[in-house]
């Protein structure tokens, strides 16, 4: 628990909707943890609990321009349910240890709106700029993935590389990519064919679909 003059500890879930009606699938936590939804549903019926529904805001502001530097409770709460970890590419730091990320960035007149903030790890935050080897970060404003971030690499020569999406916080992302994968190997014959999403398939996202057993045999 928080010390008396804190904010005491708060458990934080995000989850799909459809997996909490039909009480099936798993929740993640700020730390990264996977929670069955069933103990989920069971734990925030005996609980004091809110809940963020997208793609409406609740009456709280989240958006403050250029009045206020970092991102607010409200704000982090949000932040989490989209991102639910680092956005950054190869990058399974949990939410609770990231930081508030501003696109643009602050020092370059970027705002603190809740559509223009994202969660990154320290490392990535400060590795986002203008010169070579560092990053570049934009919405994906249209496809699958809108409303995500994604992440590219500036070259040597000044282009910028293709654009990353971080799925290892995605569980159900990393299940479609997989079960693509698959149909893809028994229909083409091909033991290792090239799929769309092949170069997003990072070795941080095939040790978490491991984990989640998403494993392809």
């Amino acid at each position: 628990m928080g010390r008396p003059n804190r904010i005491a500890t708060q458990l934080v879930f995000t989850a799909p909707l459809a997996d909490v009606v039909k009480r099936a699938g798993t929740a993640v936590s700020t730390t990264g943890s996977l929670v069955p939804i069933r103990d989920l549903v069971e734990l925030a019926a005996r609980a004091d609990h809110s809940l963020v529904v997208f793609q409406n805001h609740t009456s709280e502001i989240l958006y403050h321009g250029r009045s206020k530097r970092s991102a607010t409770f409200a704000q982090r709460l949000a932040i989490f349910a989209r991102d639910r970890g680092s956005s950054a590419p190869d990058d399974d730091t949990p939410f609770i240890f990231t930081q508030a990320h501003h696109l643009p960035d602050w020092a370059k007149g970027g705002h603190t709106d809740i559509d223009k903030l994202t969660a990154a790890s320290g490392r990535h935050n400060r590795a986002v700029g203008d010169l070579p080897g560092q990053w570049e970060t934009t919405y994906r404003r249209t496809g699958r993935y809108a409303g995500r971030v994604q992440w590219r690499l500036r070259c040597r020569d000044g282009t910028l590389g293709r654009p990353r999406i971080n799925h290892s916080h995605h569980p159900e992302d990393l299940a479609h990519q997989s079960i693509r994968r698959l149909r893809a190997r028994f229909t083409s014959g091909d033991p290792d064919p090239p799929t769309p999403d092949a170069h997003d398939f990072s070795g941080v996202e095939a040790r978490l679909c491991t984990r989640l057993g998403y494993a392809s045999l």
